[in-house]
């Protein structure tokens, strides 16, 4: 049975593994924003530390696990599977080579039309095709933002799952 002396240089102890591992706070405190993968690394090395407290390391265990949901719901994909946005990623990629392609058949159909095409309905359907390709063009640049925007999701996941496994 533990006296309870011994429960106060556990707890203690305890402590000070916990501020070790997340900067000086106390468990379960919540440290939003920068440094989430640093004090995972912390946290994995002071797990990784011989004659640990059980209680610590439990401690330490719930620390990890809310700075992983907190990198997944800011940086990462929280209850979105990363096969699955990879799934969607190739079919925009794959979606932007086909219409690029075909618009490239559009504009060059487009510009034999231009020298040969000279009268009033020329006049009348250039404005039309010309907010066409304004169209096109938003449309190209919004599917581009999209695409980044889900290789930067797919990587943060995978970084956090890289850092979770050390």
């Amino acid at each position: 049975m533990e006296s309870s002396i011994d429960k106060k240089i556990n707890q203690n102890k305890e402590q000070q593994y916990v501020e070790g591992a997340g900067e000086k706070r106390k468990p379960n405190q919540s440290n939003a924003g920068s440094g989430s993968s640093s004090q995972l690394d912390r946290i994995n090395a002071a797990l990784n530390r011989p004659g640990i407290p059980e209680s610590a390391k439990v401690h330490l265990r719930q620390e990890k696990h809310r700075l992983t949901n907190e990198m997944a719901g800011t940086g990462g994909m929280a209850g979105i599977s990363i096969e699955d946005t990879q799934a969607l990623l190739q079919q925009l990629q794959r979606f932007q080579e086909t219409i690029g392609g075909d618009w490239t058949s559009v504009m060059s159909q487009w510009q034999n039309l231009q020298n040969c095409w000279q009268d009033r309905q020329y006049d009348q359907f250039e404005p039309f095709f010309e907010q066409l390709c304004r169209t096109y063009e938003q449309c190209e640049q919004q599917c581009e933002e999209y695409i980044q925007f889900l290789e930067e999701r797919i990587r943060g996941s995978e970084d956090a799952a890289a850092t979770l496994n050390m």
